[in-house]
């Protein structure tokens, strides 16, 4: 389905993708978005799906989740959980104002 800095992305025939991570950090990230998710029974956010975690295994560093159909958001293996990220205070808040929805 799709190749890139994360890893690859394969579709299954059991109507889910399985994404294998390149580096663990990149996994446990995703993965623990994806269990908050989850936890939180969040599966959209401003009109857009977000796929269901279906499984994961820590050992090869891979997530299941179901297929959804556009419009999507997908990758997460750069979301910070429970913790800001170490940027300047003024770069922080550019970047926050870039991504205001209008």
């Amino acid at each position: 389905m799709g190749a890139g800095y994360d890893g690859v992305v394969v579709a299954t025939t059991s109507n889910s993708a399985v994404k294998c991570f390149r580096y663990q950090e990149l996994f446990e990230k995703e993965r623990d978005v994806y269990l908050r998710l989850f936890e939180h029974q969040l599966f959209e956010v401003c009109g857009c799906r977000i796929p269901r975690l279906l499984d994961y295994d820590e050992k090869l560093f891979v997530v299941e989740m179901g297929i959804v159909q556009p419009p999507f958001i997908l990758d997460f293996a750069g979301a910070y959980l429970d913790v800001r990220p170490e940027y300047p205070e003024d770069v922080y808040e550019a970047c926050v104002a870039e991504k205001i929805v209008q």
